[in-house]
């Protein structure tokens, strides 16, 4: 169905007028009007007063005009929707290390999605990716990473990414299903990690992805999960409320990013 679920009452109503009009029109013309019940058709019509009188006047021209713009509407209706049902959807998320396969050795380090580099270093890694889940191609133009250090209790949203820098510059061309991935390297501080580790701070990675869809319409998805402490969850990057609204994907407001130019 291409009408979208919200519009179908809008669409019915006018759908619902213009039949009205015409059978309106169709009923009161005086061919189809017997001999016999002509004087209540015009009395209908005096009583009917101007609605009735403009309806019957209806010409040829103003009918077209009437029914051309109400196919625009339609046409409008479902170009806006096929805009959302079939634009590229490009997500950012993290890569997890999957599972050793049946009879394997356990290693004696599990693999995880935010991993340190060394046992006794502030530095970490994580390996993102970057998919198209919609329908159509789209084209990527910028990409960055962050990462915060938070109280437990303090609660951070998306300020924004711009200005955007120069490095985060990003040419990638995603078709439907197709994807890339990069790594990024974030160093913290020793007490940081120390206190991250032990429940007196957090540590939140986000991320964003700037990109143009087949229609021309810029979009900005955006990406954000809490380090969960420990050494053998694999998926140790997690949802929290820590970051509400830093997962998203909205259109862009003009000079948001750099593919303006």
């Amino acid at each position: 169905m291409l009408i979208k679920r919200d519009d179908r009452p809008v669409v019915a109503a006018l759908l619902a007028v213009v039949f009205a009009i015409l059978l309106t029109i169709r009923v009161s013309s005086p061919e189809n009007v017997p001999p016999e019940k002509n004087a209540t058709h015009n009395q209908a019509n005096d009583i009917g007063g101007e609605i009735i009188a403009w309806l019957m006047d209806w010409n040829s021209d103003r009918s077209i005009a009437f029914l051309t713009g109400l196919i625009a509407l339609i046409g409008y209706f479902q170009w806006r929707h096929f805009r959302v049902t079939e634009r590229a959807y490009l997500k950012m998320s993290h890569i997890t290390p999957k599972k050793e396969d049946a009879g394997t050795p356990k290693p004696e380090v599990v693999e995880q999605a935010l991993m340190w580099i060394g046992p006794d270093t502030c530095t970490f890694q994580v390996t993102y990716e970057v998919k198209n889940h919609g329908r159509t191609p789209a084209r990527v133009t910028a990409t960055g990473t962050a990462y915060e250090v938070l109280d437990v209790d303090e609660k951070v949203t998306d300020t924004g990414w711009d200005p955007v820098a120069e490095d985060d510059r990003t040419e990638a061309f995603l078709v439907c299903n197709d994807r890339f991935e990069f790594d990024d390297d974030e160093t913290i501080t020793l007490e940081e990690k120390i206190a991250c580790e032990g429940g007196k701070k957090i540590l939140i990675v986000s991320g964003f992805v700037d990109y143009i869809d087949q229609f021309g319409v810029r979009h900005r998805s955006g990406y954000a999960r809490r380090w969960l402490p420990g050494d053998r969850t694999r998926n140790n990057l997690i949802f929290t409320d820590e970051h509400p609204g830093m997962n998203y994907d909205r259109e862009r407001t003009r000079r948001e990013g750099l593919d303006w130019d």
